[in-house]
């Protein structure tokens, strides 16, 4: 007997990371070969586009394509190694590579419909 229904699920835009987890602990996956996640489906198009405006993802596996692909370089000021507690404290630039999900979801994310089949 199969069962067969249609569902919403987020991905990136370029359909190679898909939200896994449970919804409070959301992360992406790549989609590079076999991974036993449970998937987050949605039950229409409008709670899925809810589910990546409302809230981020742990970027998990994904980190290093999600940054490669969607990241900004970002620059701090901060203190110099070992001196955050000593009177001459001293800071420095760094640059890293930041994904910025609150400001970027519509750009990096989108729901896309998918078919569930149930084999039993």
């Amino acid at each position: 007997m199969k069962i067969t229904k249609k569902v919403w699920v987020i991905m990136d835009k370029g359909h190679k990371a898909i939200a896994c987890g449970t919804t409070r602990n959301r992360h992406l996956q790549l989609l590079d070969g076999d991974f036993k996640m449970r998937l987050i489906t949605y039950n229409t198009k409008g709670k899925a586009e809810a589910g990546f405006r409302v809230s981020q993802f742990y970027l998990g596996d994904a980190a290093e394509y999600m940054e490669k692909t969607y990241g900004e370089e970002v620059t701090i000021k901060r203190y110099k190694s070992g001196t955050w507690n000593s009177p001459d404290r001293e800071l420095e630039d760094y640059t890293y590579t930041h994904v910025n999900q609150d400001k970027r979801h519509d750009e990096i994310y989108e729901a896309v419909e998918a078919t569930l089949t149930l084999d039993i």
